[in-house]
């Protein structure tokens, strides 16, 4: 070929051949460390999504379990279809009263009763939560009355209202309310030296 000897030729063609198949895997690495890099930025995007994605709800109720309320449990001479405890929550729908058994296992309790407002459309005029003392003997309540208890609630939309019960066993707990809201609510406990 004009002056080129051939095994000239042979030795550029086989280095080239040999270059472009170090360029093309070289290329093939970096591609597959960008295609890595990307997948972890979208795992790591996701993960941090799905953790501030979560609903007030989810974060109110987080490890407990929801009550379907199908029962018939006897108390105070009325008759409940719950039993609440730190494991459980319900949801509801206010205007409305509802009712449930709780049971302390300590003589000496303090009983938070938690409530999460959601698709507040009125605020209504009045509220009430009572808590009865074993056996019913004795009644504590409170009472929020001309209150908007949706601004009471707050930017978190949570209302809580705690008594200082006696005795070990069931305990009647009653709320009512003449707001326009779905609800969700849950007790906790705390034991008291005195």
């Amino acid at each position: 070929m004009n002056g080129v000897p051939m095994r000239y030729l042979r030795y550029i063609s086989r280095n080239l051949t040999a270059l472009s198949h170090y360029k093309t895997r070289a290329y093939r690495q970096s591609l597959n460390a960008c295609f890595l890099c990307a997948i972890l930025a979208l795992f790591t995007l996701f993960s941090l999504s799905l953790s501030s994605c979560m609903s007030n709800e989810d974060s109110f109720t987080a490890g407990r379990l929801e009550k379907l309320c199908e029962a018939s449990l006897p108390i105070c001479q009325t008759r409940v279809t719950c039993q609440l405890d730190e494991q459980s929550y319900l949801s509801g729908v206010f205007p409305g009263a509802e009712k449930a058994m709780v049971y302390t296992p300590h003589p000496l309790t303090t009983v938070t009763i938690r409530f999460l407002l959601d698709e507040q459309s009125f605020p209504g005029t009045e509220m009430l939560v009572r808590a009865y003392q074993v056996g019913c003997v004795e009644l504590l309540e409170e009472r929020l009355v001309d209150v908007d208890i949706f601004a009471r609630a707050g930017d978190d939309r949570i209302l809580e209202f705690s008594f200082d019960l006696e005795g070990r066993g069931d305990h009647l707990i009653e709320w009512f309310a003449d707001a326009t809201a779905k609800y969700v609510v849950h007790i906790d406990f705390k034991q008291r030296d005195q």
